[in-house]
């Protein structure tokens, strides 16, 4: 016969990975224009408009990842003085996720 306590490590080990596979970020790759960029308390932040049709997102704030932050910068502020898209790898359903990857777009006519 099992014990009381084993079924309840069970039933909470599968609770608990229940809540971890849940929350797993839904990251993705977006086209988007950046509509702000600058550095805050020695984070930078990049806020971000979804360039498809139709938007899956408007307007959100997304944070450089640390180690990438000043190269981040560098890439959303050409992007704003040329008027260029970029394409992140963000989990655009959470607002001050962490932008994995943003790459400039060249500018098609």
């Amino acid at each position: 016969m099992r014990s009381p306590g084993r079924i309840g490590s069970i039933v909470i080990l599968s609770l608990l990975l229940l809540f971890v596979a849940s929350t797993q970020a839904a990251e993705r790759w977006v086209n988007c224009y950046v509509t702000y960029a600058g550095p805050a308390s020695g984070i930078v932040y990049i806020k971000l408009k979804d360039a498809s049709i139709p938007e899956s997102f408007t307007e959100k704030w997304f944070i450089a990842l640390p180690s990438e932050k000043r190269d981040m910068l560098a890439t959303a502020l050409a992007a704003v003085v040329n008027g260029n898209k970029v394409s992140c790898s963000v989990d655009a359903d959470v607002e001050y996720s962490y932008i994995n990857a943003i790459y400039i777009a060249k500018q098609t006519q």
